[in-house]
């Protein structure tokens, strides 16, 4: 029996024929739009960004002008060859030793002549060994290992050189001592001052001090003053 297709069916074949034939038209166009878009970027990367681009890095002639190769730096044996370690340098050099300065005032009021007048100083620092104390009052020779003036005063490393530039109402020794009261003495930390008075009025003294460690010293914790205690069986003077 012979088939005969209708009309619908040979109307869906021609138009699939035709959307089929103009897809393949189509297609070479769009290929070529995307090729004119490719050289377009193409153009911008060379005209606009390249350039920006190159100079956020170094090629590699200008980064070999720029650092040395591999031979042209020390190994660790080399250099531990030609340059000290600080265990080295420390053993060879003495340590600069700083000079410590500071001011200080002693005075009280007092009603009776004989009554003690006490002060303290602080280096600010703990030494390993007390230093050698000297109280040089005004017009007074200033001893071996202190120099300067109380506007300049200064210390050889081991001693501590109190110079006073003013005094009032006090006994001819003025005192710099140790915890113990000893004249011309000192503790790692600091020292005491005192005087007796001359009258039942206020009497002080003041000046500058300047110390240098001996050895060697560390920064103290707080400031370590000693502190007066009970007046019982103080002082003794020299």
């Amino acid at each position: 029996m012979k088939y005969t297709p209708s009309r619908k069916a040979l109307g869906l074949v021609a138009a699939s024929a035709v959307m089929t034939t103009g897809a393949v038209a189509v297609t070479p166009a769009g290929a070529a739009v995307q090729d004119r878009a490719a050289q377009g970027w193409g153009k911008i990367w060379k005209k606009k960004l390249q350039d920006k681009a190159d100079q956020r890095y170094y090629t590699k002639t200008q980064s070999d002008t720029r650092y040395a190769g591999k031979g042209g730096s020390y190994t660790k044996p080399e250099s531990d060859a030609r340059y000290y370690s600080k265990t080295d340098a420390d053993a060879r050099y003495q340590a600069r030793q700083r000079t410590y300065r500071g001011t200080y005032l002693v005075g009280s009021p007092s009603t009776v002549a004989g009554a003690y007048v006490f002060g303290d100083l602080s280096y600010g620092v703990t030494l390993a060994a007390a230093p050698t104390a000297h109280y040089i009052q005004v017009g007074a020779a200033v001893p071996p290992g202190c120099s300067g003036t109380a506007a300049a005063p200064s210390a050889d490393p081991g001693h501590l050189c109190v110079f006073e530039s003013q005094a009032l109402n006090v006994g001819a020794p003025r005192f710099v001592t140790n915890l113990a009261f000893d004249a011309s003495t000192a503790t790692p930390t600091g020292a005491w001052l005192y005087s007796p008075t001359v009258g039942g009025a206020y009497g002080f003294f003041g000046g500058t001090w300047a110390m240098q460690p001996g050895g060697a010293a560390t920064v103290a914790a707080k400031g370590a003053v000693p502190e007066v205690g009970p007046t019982e069986g103080l002082p003794r003077v020299h």
